[in-house]
């Protein structure tokens, strides 16, 4: 029998996370600080200016820099603009596709940074951001095996006849269920109507590659050939079936968040009812949005249903309300300045520009979370219990927002058509809950967000066993490893274990279709023969 080491041998794990943010790091960081206990090294590959995303991770031995940085410009108006993004119109659609194609502006050079990673480092396995497609792209090149991390069920992938439309992309109903024909005829119209654009970016995709020297194209399949996590857990998904290669590992949080400075207990210490309102790191909202959120809020505190409200907004979106007013004769919300609300002169309101999300929402004193629904702030508010108003501001925001109001923990606020009472009648409903309908469901699924949390640990083994199989598949010789078949490895000698057969062979063999082609033809013959084999037989005589 083998030792240990050689049964559960260590390996060195390349993280990528480019254009996304902590967010996107945090999950795939806890599944390596999991990885890292069990003996494994861990190297961390981003964009420059990112390498704080490692800094609560000790474990991570090396930083590596694969692309520039961007700019606080570029990323204060690439924010601005996706704030004001309607997916209902072609410009909306257009603007969508542009802020893509600066995202994939990256792919150059990282491609070409993960190339130079690779060929000097020789990781053992590559745990990558959806967005990251250089990611797949140099494991595919390199014969090294790959996980992808997703914040929702990976679009395209996985698709069932009563989920219409593509999967990832539905904004008005989940499932047919409950849905109207209506409804699912949307969902179902959505290539039609997004196609112009898929073709747009699918030029600009080829044209990109093919001047980096690569001629494929990345491509979507309904069943991946990589390791593929979902940060969510059904519940908020709706449950389907699932090929082996993809698992719901999510909520994925750690196990300890920063806890509260006296100023946020000495705010809170006298309050029972607290609103906390916040929009992600990134997310801009223009002062006409937030002037809504401010005088409905106001109105709920002015009629008791919230005693204070706890704002995390950071520096430049602050910065952006202040140069949207006139600081002499500052709009008024409730009788009160906004620049006052802003600038922490009232005792009821509390603006952060950072605010320790998991200790505000673990406080006793916090009643309601106004989010964005990103898929990092959904999964927090589940796991701590806090009955949410989700205002959907862009890409998967709008489809965790309709989940979470399927799930029956928040009412739903559209971005483009709301106003300032909606904003006081929901808050209400929601503090009020009379029949105990929003806490129960808040209660349910937090108790199945606790433990699904706990399937971080199952993500890990999933690596180790994607990575065990991978290594051994191969035949490896002086031979092959000169010759740089399969990046090295030599002959593949078996397939995935946890790929089912039906992704590597024929649709017809898959689905059966050439046997009842056969059949049929069978019974089409056998017809011909009853119907004019008496004739054939009287001209014979």
């Amino acid at each position: 029998m083998g030792s240990a080491s050689e049964v559960h041998p260590a390996r060195k794990i390349l993280a990528v996370v480019t254009v996304g943010g902590s967010s996107n790091s945090a999950p795939i960081l806890e599944i390596c600080q999991i990885l890292a206990q069990r003996g494994h090294a861990i190297e961390f590959a981003t964009l420059k200016g990112r390498e704080e995303l490692v800094q609560p991770y000790s474990f991570v031995s090396t930083v590596h820099i694969v692309g520039r940085a961007l700019t606080a410009e570029e990323d204060e108006q690439l924010y601005l603009q996706i704030t004001s993004w309607n997916h209902r119109t072609y410009a909306g659609r257009r603007d969508i596709m542009r802020f893509q194609k600066f995202l994939d502006s990256f792919w150059p050079e990282t491609y070409r940074g993960l190339k130079k990673i690779v060929e000097s480092t020789r990781p053992d396995f590559i745990f990558t951001d959806y967005q990251s497609v250089a990611s797949r792209d140099i494991a595919a090149e390199y014969c090294v095996p790959v996980a992808a991390m997703w914040p929702q069920m990976p679009w395209f992938m996985a698709p069932q006849k009563w989920i219409p439309g593509v999967p990832g992309f539905q904004v008005r109903c989940l499932t047919s269920e409950h849905a109207s024909m209506y409804d699912r005829l949307f969902e179902q119209s959505f290539i039609l109507r997004w196609a112009p654009n898929f073709i747009d970016i699918y030029y600009c995709t080829r044209k990109m590659r093919r001047a980096a020297g690569v001629k494929t194209m990345p491509f979507m399949k309904l069943k991946p050939d990589y390791l593929v996590f979902v940060n969510s857990f059904f519940g908020l998904e709706p449950s389907k079936d699932l090929p082996p290669l993809i698992h719901a590992a999510g909520p994925i949080l750690s196990d300890e968040w920063k806890p509260l400075e006296e100023e946020h207990e000495s705010f809170l210490r006298d309050k029972k009812s607290v609103a906390y309102v916040a929009f992600g790191s990134h997310l801009i909202l223009c002062f006409a949005i937030v002037e809504k959120i401010l005088e409905g809020l106001a109105d709920a505190m002015r009629d008791g249903y919230i005693d204070g409200v706890v704002w995390g907004m950071r520096a430049a979106a602050q910065n952006q309300i202040l140069h949207s007013i006139d600081l002499a004769s500052s709009p008024m919300v409730s009788g009160i300045k906004v620049v006052d609300l802003v600038q922490n002169k009232n005792p009821a309101w509390l603006f952060l520009e950072y605010a320790p999300q998991r200790g505000l929402l673990e406080h006793h004193s916090i009643k309601l979370f106004l989010t964005h629904a990103g898929a990092s702030s959904a999964n927090e508010g589940l796991y701590h219990g806090v009955p949410m108003l989700s205002m959907a501001i862009n890409a998967d925001q709008i489809q965790n927002s309709l989940r979470l109001v399927a799930a029956g923990v928040a009412l739903g606020v559209d971005k483009h058509d709301f106003s300032a009472l909606e904003i006081f009648r929901k808050v209400e409903a929601i503090i009020q809950d009379p029949d105990h309908e929003i806490q129960r469901n808040v209660r349910r699924m937090q108790r199945i967000a606790h433990v699904a949390c706990r399937r971080k640990h199952l993500a890990a083994d999933l690596v180790e066993e994607h990575m065990y199989d991978w290594d051994l598949r191969f035949e490896r010789t002086t031979l092959t490893a000169l010759s740089g078949l399969n990046g090295g490895r030599g002959k593949m000698l078996s397939p995935m274990h946890l790929q089912t057969a039906d992704a590597r062979i024929s649709w017809l063999k898959a689905t059966n279709t050439d046997q009842w082609l056969i059949v049929l033809g069978a019974c089409a013959f056998v017809g011909m023969l009853w119907r004019f084999g008496p004739f054939v037989v009287m001209a014979g005589l």
